[in-house]
């Protein structure tokens, strides 16, 4: 479990919503990493987005990844990593720092989701 502040949405989400996060932080970090939060998978956003997975971490680039896995959160690699759990109830995403540019991804992203819901429903 790492520390941070949760951002809980409640909103239910589909494999097109999954999609549209992914695409959104593919938007935010072009080089972005996924890594299943068991750590059984690394892969980019192209493959998640074929394996839909619903707890994990995104990571700024696979060097972010590695720092993040042999250090833990450090100044340099503080705002580089979003965690991300998806369940029936809701979204929830972790981030290391509020008012950071991930914190601030984090709610552009569900402002967007929410648009992207109300216009595809």
């Amino acid at each position: 479990m790492i520390g941070g502040y949760d951002i809980f949405e409640a909103i239910r989400t589909s494999h097109q919503d999954i999609d549209f996060l992914l695409r959104g932080f593919h938007a935010f970090w072009p080089t972005a990493v996924i890594e299943t939060a068991d750590g059984t998978k690394i892969m980019s956003v192209p493959d998640a987005l074929k394996n839909h997975p619903n707890d994990f971490f995104v990571y700024e680039s696979d060097k972010a990844r590695e720092a993040w896995t042999r250090d833990g959160c450090t100044p340099e690699y503080d705002s580089s990593m979003i965690a991300v759990t998806i369940k029936s109830a809701g979204i929830s995403f972790v981030v290391n720092e509020l008012d950071s540019p991930t914190h601030k991804s984090v709610i552009d992203m569900i402002a967007a989701l929410k648009l992207h819901q109300k216009t595809y429903a």
